[in-house]
């Protein structure tokens, strides 16, 4: 669920809105651009990957970099921007999921939040929440 208008479910900032009759009326809203809960539920389906990690500053104060290496001793982490030599992936990423949150540090070790993430992923509410 991205931005993106090529995305596997398309959501542009802004776009979460209650409609009527009248709106569909006036050309304001396009039934054919609003999926249904059996097409998100598709596209959901297909996903593969676990988690994607963007990165342009390399050696942190935070060192973050060190729970990202902890983090890859139980799953695949995709990554992208200049630390890891992909910068093919500006602002229009397709991998991109913006407006989705859930920090590390609410878990007490790495393998837990990785735990966590794929509890979210085999859980079709709580992944959509």
């Amino acid at each position: 669920m991205t931005y993106r208008s090529d995305s596997d479910v398309n959501v542009p900032y802004d776009m979460f809105e209650s409609y009527n009759k009248e709106d569909v009326k006036n050309g304001r809203i396009n039934l054919n651009e609003i999926w249904t809960e059996k097409e998100i539920d598709s596209k959901i389906a297909k996903k593969e990957k676990l988690t994607l990690q963007f990165v342009s500053n390399c050696n942190t104060n935070s060192k973050r970099e060190k729970y990202i290496e902890e983090l890859k001793k139980y799953t695949e982490i995709t990554q992208m921007g200049g630390c890891v030599g992909k910068n093919d992936c500006g602002r229009e990423c397709e991998d991109k999921l913006i407006d989705s949150f859930i920090a590390a540090d609410d878990f007490a070790t790495p393998k837990e939040l990785i735990e966590y993430l794929r509890t979210v992923a085999a859980d079709k509410k709580l992944y959509k929440t």
